[in-house]
């Protein structure tokens, strides 16, 4: 949960920031918000179901692949369903 929080308020986990990276709205000008992070993260919950749960993971994680490849703006399944976009932060 600590991931909704810091993309939430920030736009950026600790991990994120080391790699120049920001998770932004849709108009890419602020962090996404409560709303935006929450929905971002919902496709993370498919670990959770009993004895798939690691197999839909994967599923998920192939999905975002297959996604940021075919898509000019390079969205994964997480940024489509929070409205997201991630982009680099310019070195300070």
């Amino acid at each position: 949960m600590y991931e909704i929080a810091f993309i939430a308020i920030k736009g950026a986990t600790p991990g994120k920031r080391l790699l120049k990276l920001k998770v932004t709205d849709a108009k890419m000008q602020s962090p996404p918000g409560w709303r935006g992070a929450a929905l971002r993260w919902i496709p993370n919950l498919t670990n959770l179901v009993p004895g798939i749960g690691p197999f839909a993971g994967l599923a998920v994680g192939a999905a975002s692949g297959v996604l940021i490849d075919r898509d000019d703006q390079g969205r994964s399944l997480h940024d489509r369903i929070g409205s997201t976009y991630v982009i680099k932060t310019e070195p300070k």
